[in-house]
């Protein structure tokens, strides 16, 4: 219950520039948590930390909670099995890849997720790696290939 009433709550304060309000939110969330741990829950809170300061446009403190939290792309598991918390650490790794300018080391990565949403029919995932991907082109200098990507997005959504 607590994720789906302080996530989208921290998500709507983080778009309305209210970044205190959206990190406390986040802090609820963490309270919740210690009273009933699990590894997923913690997963994907440090995740969304993360994906937060990224979003801010803070790469440093975003590699740092990474870092801190044991989080990189290397160490997710082969098979990402668990997708509800692989699958977010996932996009949130390629997100702060890219903003430390080693795009490339995402693409084989993000192309995997990209083939695993498309089989599962997950779309909003789908077309959030679709994205993804497209700044990982973009960042690599291939613009033909991030606007194909960006193109493919616009139609799904249709």
């Amino acid at each position: 219950m607590a994720w789906a009433v302080h996530l989208p709550l921290a998500r709507v304060y983080l778009a309305q520039g209210k970044q205190d309000e959206a990190f406390a939110e986040l802090s609820h969330i963490d309270e919740i948590v210690r009273t009933r741990p699990s590894l997923q829950s913690s997963g994907l809170i440090s995740a969304w930390r993360t994906r937060f300061h990224l979003a801010l446009g803070d790469v440093d403190t975003a590699a740092r909670r990474a870092k801190d939290q044991g989080l990189s792309i290397e160490g997710l598991p082969a098979d990402l099995a668990d997708l509800a918390l692989h699958e977010m650490t996932s996009m949130t790794l390629a997100r702060l890849a890219i903003a430390q300018g080693e795009a490339r080391a995402t693409l084989p990565l993000l192309g995997h997720l990209l083939s695993l949403a498309e089989k599962t029919h997950r779309t909003t995932s789908f077309l959030e790696l679709l994205l993804i991907q497209s700044q990982a082109y973009e960042a690599i200098g291939q613009k033909e290939q991030a606007l194909t990507l960006l193109r493919q997005a616009i139609q799904r959504a249709e």
